[in-house]
Order: structure tokens, then sequence, then C-alpha cells
């Protein structure tokens, strides 16, 4: 037994994306007393989207578990309690000790916020109409700040009955939902007992009626969950976001000739593909346009210090999923290819980590390899842009006044009119095809 005077920081359940507001801890790979390393995977979470494997950024002991396996947990409660700094991601203050609590209950019982991360007027007028306690949302931006999605994730677990693992259990037995008892605060397991037992009570003989052959009602689908998801958050970006697009074509004749020249001397698993040396484009320009690379948030734009990559990947099931590449400018095309590969090998075995998933700056999507000439993407809140890329084909280009085929790629960007103008997105464009054309060409090695 760890004796409780150990300091400690709380490890909680990190958010994984944008339309997450919970998570079930499906199988923990550590138990109190249990030394873990910098990147080692300490439990796995399932979302809607994938298995997710979080993992710690620095050494650390495991004191305590928070949660039991198959609880579901919401987005920046404690699940554990490590000694020293265990996780960057979606750490809070030390909680109140361990009671046997109803599952909810217990996972949203983080020592509240300080009332100062909840500095906007907008976002304190927003809590008050929807009844939430500002000492009680968890704030997931930086430095704890308190976001809108955080006010309104705050208000939704509000809003729900706490229930115990047995009552859980025993509703998903009986095909019963947890909004059959949206009027209590509390559920047992004698509460779901007692409505089967109100429902096995004698009924007044009805009239024969011809036999119905309707299936029962079946639950959603890993994908179909998914595919609502996905609807939810681009309906809310058409619906927020004034979308401006712009659109360029790219000349990568010289990009074309440098990668063939290049991946001579690679071996087949080494090769770079063109993605690649577009992804690195998308992450480079917005380092240099800097009005592309960031988030609106309450009002206003935040650019981001760091160039972090969205990739938006399709999954062999349906649906997408966008995991993220981590400082994307300083990799060179060699190492951008390696991780795409990685991200994608993870993402379509349903295994991606937590360092996989970190807040993306900006987005880029390439459905080239689908046939598509062009993409007009539809933006990923509270991101400000998105770019895509179509199919590389020939076409004929003007060379120096001579007319001349060239592989070419129709790049296109799409941005939030509150945070830019037109002009931000061409001089984004505009860097793409300098980048193309020199600069990223020097890291072909």
């Amino acid at each position: 037994m760890i004796a409780d005077t150990v300091e400690s920081t709380v490890f909680a359940m990190p958010s994984l994306g944008a339309d997450m507001t919970e998570g079930r801890i499906t199988k923990w790979l550590v138990q109190p007393g249990d030394q873990v390393e910098r990147g080692q995977i300490v439990v796995i979470v399932e979302t809607d989207k994938s298995d997710i494997e979080v993992e710690v950024f620095e050494p650390a002991t495991v004191l305590e578990l928070l949660v039991t396996e198959g609880d579901l947990v919401p987005v920046g409660s404690p699940i554990a309690r490590f000694t020293g700094a265990g996780t960057r991601v979606g750490t809070a203050p030390t909680p109140a000790p361990h009671t046997d609590d109803p599952t909810e209950l217990r996972s949203t019982a983080a020592t509240p916020q300080r009332r100062s991360h909840l500095t906007s007027p907008v976002l304190r007028h927003l809590a008050e109409e929807l009844h939430v306690d500002p000492d009680r949302i968890h704030g997931t931006g930086p430095g704890g700040r308190v976001r809108r999605h955080d006010v309104e994730s705050a208000a939704h677990r509000s809003s729900r009955p706490r229930i115990t693992p047995r009552a859980r259990r025993l509703l998903g037995e009986r095909g019963l939902a947890p909004t059959t008892f949206a009027d209590q605060g509390y559920v047992s397991g004698d509460h779901v007992l007692a409505i089967g037992l109100v429902q096995q009570s004698p009924q007044p003989i009805q009239p024969a009626t011809e036999p119905t052959n309707e299936p029962p009602p079946q639950r959603r689908t890993r994908a179909e969950t998914m595919r609502r998801h996905i609807a939810d958050l681009m309906t809310r970006s058409w619906d927020e976001i004034p979308h401006f697009h712009v659109a360029r074509r790219l000349d990568l004749g010289n990009a074309t000739a440098r990668l063939v020249e290049a991946n001579e001397t690679r071996s087949l698993a080494d090769r770079v593909v063109p993605g690649a040396l577009l992804l690195c484009a998308t992450a480079r320009a917005a380092a240099r346009v800097r009005a592309c690379n960031g988030w609106w948030r309450d009002g206003g734009f935040e650019q981001s210090d760091v160039v972090r990559l969205g990739v938006v990947l399709s999954l062999r099931n349906g649906g997408i999923i966008v995991p993220t590449i981590d400082q994307a400018d300083q990799l060179s095309p060699g190492e951008m290819m390696a991780r795409l590969t990685e991200l994608v090998q993870r993402a379509r075995q349903g295994r991606l980590r937590t360092s996989d998933l970190l807040e993306a700056s900006i987005t880029a999507t390439n459905l080239g390899d689908l046939g598509a000439d062009f993409v007009a993407g539809v933006i990923h809140p509270p991101q400000v842009a998105i770019v895509g890329f179509g199919a590389v084909h020939d076409e004929v280009l003007a060379v120096d006044a001579v007319p001349t085929v060239r592989p070419v790629v129709h790049a296109s960007l799409a941005g939030d009119h509150r945070a830019m103008d037109g002009l931000a997105g061409s001089r984004y464009l505009a860097q793409l095809q300098t980048l193309l054309d020199g600069p990223l060409l020097e890291d072909l090695r």
C-alpha cells in the first residue's frame, strides 16, 4: 500500500477529439505500485471512433486507479493518481479520497478548477444560461482555460443521471437506455430491477393481433455512431463558420523529378510518395503564413505556436478519423513518410495513441488516390483552415512560353472569414508552390 501522503498528480481522461465528451475504460495495463516510463501505454480507452492507447509523457509511479474497466468517464475527469507529472494530457488537481460512489459521480468528482480560468464574459453568460456552476467546469485549454466546448460538456454531464456499475450492467442486459431514468439523479441496480418487476406484473388481456415481423431495435454500431458525430461536427462547422475557398493549380514538375531521383537510392519500404511531400509543404506553409495556423475561440483568433497537422484518414468500415502530426513543419519528407505510414497502420487497426490525437492547428485532406481532381474542404472547428489536394495528373502548362506537359495537383484552402481574408489564403497557396519548387526538395535525401 502506498502512503496517501506521497505528493501526486491526477491522470485525467484526455480529450481525444473536438466531438468527444466521454470515453470507456477498456483495459488497464498498469496496477498500483507499477513504475511507468515516458511513452509507456497505461490504459486503453474506447471512443466512438477508435480504441485509443493512452500513454504517459514523464516517468512516474502508479498510486491508485480511480475507475474500473468498463466505466464510462467524462473528458477531464480523474481516472488515476500518479507520482510526479505522469502525463501532460488532461491533468487536473488531486481529487478527494476515493469512495464507492456511483461510477459517474466518482468520475466527475475532480477538485474544481479555479474560477479565474473562466475569463470570457461570453462564456460566463453561457454558463449562466445552461445553469452550470463555473467552479465545476474543467478547462481543457492552455493553462486550464475554459472553452465553449467545456461549458457545453459540463452542462451535458450535469443533466445525466449518476449510474452505478451494477445498474449499467443490468440496463445493458435488459436492452434499456440510461435515459429511462432521465428524471432521476441517481440510479442503482435496484432501480433497474424494479422496472423489470413492473413490466412483469399482470396486465389486462388484450385482443389478439396479427404477429409483426418487426426486428427489435438495434444498438448503433461504432461506424453509425461515428457517422452521427461527423454529421454533428460538420453541421456545426457549416452553421458557425463563414467559409471562403481559394484554389490554385500547383506545378509538381520539379518536385516529381527530384522525388524519382531520391527514391532510386531508397529501399522500397522507405520510398517517399507525393502525398508526403504535399503534407510537408502544408505544414511549412502554415508556419510561414501564421494566420492559417490556429483556432477561433471566444470571439477571437488564437494563433498556435507550433504546427500540429491534422491528417484526414478514411477507415475501412466507413467514416474518417483525423490523427495529428506534432511539429509537422520540422519533419523532412522522409520523416513525414514514416510518420504517415505509422498513423495509417494504427488508425486502421483502431489502436491510435494519445500522442496521435493532440489538437490540430490546421488540417489537410487528400482525395487524389480516390480519383477526385478537386477538394473543397469543410473546416474542423475550432480550426480556421483546411487544405485539400486532388489527384496528381498531367496537364499542359506554359513553361518559358512553351506548351509543356507537367504533373500538377489542384490545391484548395477553406478559410474562416472571421480569422482571415482571401489574401491570406492566396498567400498560403503561393507558399505551397514556392516550397515545392525548391526549399522542400533540398530535404529529399
